[in-house]
């Protein structure tokens, strides 16, 4: 499925460009990102490498840190993009004995920050929820796109206000035994404790951002998002 326009995506099914780790001899090492972020997954309950019970904290593991462009890339290119769950597979984890793991969800969050509400920095904010289904899209691609235009804005601290911003989630809802009506791919900006200004600001801001193709167009129609808190939002 296509519509036969170039994708901000690194699956190379759904990209004519050349993106990712082409670029990345060209990035110097020591240009450094405004911080240090870390890189998750939350393994699915009872598979191999995960848990058997559905504690969202035991299900989830840090396994990568990076500070600069460079090191980001090393990192990206090797993370599965969403256009697979559009195509009915799965984000998948290579485990040293052989096995493998399926992964429910990429998170990435500021360093010493967990992808928990629970966490200080998250226990008084929430996120920008986006559910995104297959049929909104015109292709696996641009589905692509939203993630890529997201996390690269972000870690480059090109979205405001950033200094609110703790991290992103990508979650399958595809592979789940939904029904094909109800599937969708699940995008969150988490954020911390933040007045109404802020909120709509970065809400603005994001939605922006994920829908601005490759040559500066705005794609139509414009990702929309939800408001969830993570207890009483607090001005």
């Amino acid at each position: 499925m296509g519509d036969g326009r170039v994708y901000l995506s690194f699956n190379k099914d759904y990209s004519r460009a050349e993106f990712g780790a082409a670029d990345e001899d060209g990035v110097p090492e020591d240009l450094p990102l405004a911080d240090t972020w870390s890189i998750w997954e939350q393994i699915q309950p009872g598979t191999s490498g995960g848990v058997d019970n559905k504690n969202y904290d035991e299900q989830t593991h840090k396994f990568a840190n990076f500070s600069t462009i460079k090191d980001f890339w090393r990192f990206w290119d090797f993370i599965p993009q969403p256009s697979i769950l559009l195509d009915s597979r799965r984000m998948v984890r290579e485990n040293k004995d052989g096995s493998t793991s399926y992964v429910d969800g990429i998170m990435i969050f500021k360093e010493n920050i967990k992808p928990t509400w629970e966490d200080p920095k998250n226990a008084d904010g929430g996120h920008l929820q986006f559910q995104i289904k297959p049929k909104d899209v015109a292709s696996p691609g641009q589905m692509d796109e939203y993630w890529n235009n997201l996390v690269l804005g972000v870690i480059g601290k090109t979205v405001e206000p950033y200094d609110i911003i703790t991290g992103l989630r990508l979650v399958d809802k595809v592979n789940t035994g939904r029904s094909p009506q109800s599937a969708t791919v699940r995008i969150e900006l988490w954020f911390a404790k933040a007045d109404n200004d802020e909120r709509e600001t970065l809400k603005k801001n994001v939605e922006e951002i994920m829908s601005t193709s490759l040559d500066g167009r705005k794609i139509s129609p414009v990702p929309r998002s939800e408001v969830k808190p993570h207890s009483g939002f607090k001005r």
